[in-house]
């Protein structure tokens, strides 16, 4: 659906970039005009370029969907701090800068897990867990988050809920 959309805004901008170029030459052909500012680009034969700057287009900008968060989450709540973990776990796995932080955190604990000393794989998996929890003002920096195996993960968050209850 937003690709039809880009598509139909990348032909719109192109209608006006030609009606634009044939108003500022009024005396010139279309081809002096296409010559002068459009060029090929990879397998695109029309792009708009002035020097070295190359208009983009918006239909090959990547879509990202995003996932609401849950209306009555609250991450200042012990209970929900599972869920902004595994929420925390796909952002940092979406972006360039997400996955050097896990690569970081994976090398600092040398590819092993805190809680029961095995290695952590891709084919283990893995969980984020905050050392500190935001609830009680922990945050998202490398030095409050560390990678546990999933299930030591759950068994870690039992054992901190079991020690909170009276």
């Amino acid at each position: 659906m937003s690709s039809r959309a880009f598509a139909k805004m990348d032909h719109s901008i192109f209608r006006a970039l030609w009606n634009w170029a044939k108003r500022r030459h009024p005396n010139k052909g279309q081809r002096w005009i296409r010559e002068r500012y459009f060029r090929q680009g990879g397998t695109r034969s029309w792009v708009f370029a002035c020097g070295d700057a190359v208009l983009m287009r918006l239909s090959d900008l990547r879509i990202q969907r995003h996932v609401k968060i849950a209306a009555n989450a609250n991450p200042h709540e012990p209970e929900w701090e599972t869920y902004f973990e595994d929420r925390l776990k796909v952002s940092m796995s979406a972006t360039q800068m997400g996955k050097r932080k896990l690569q970081w955190l994976w090398n600092r604990q040398e590819g092993h897990c805190p809680q029961c000393g095995q290695a952590i794989s891709k084919a283990t998996g893995w969980h984020v867990h905050h050392v500190v929890p935001k609830a009680l003002g922990g945050s998202d920096k490398p030095h409050n988050l560390s990678l546990l195996h999933p299930n030591c993960h759950r068994q870690l968050h039992c054992l901190e809920r079991k020690a909170t209850v009276p």
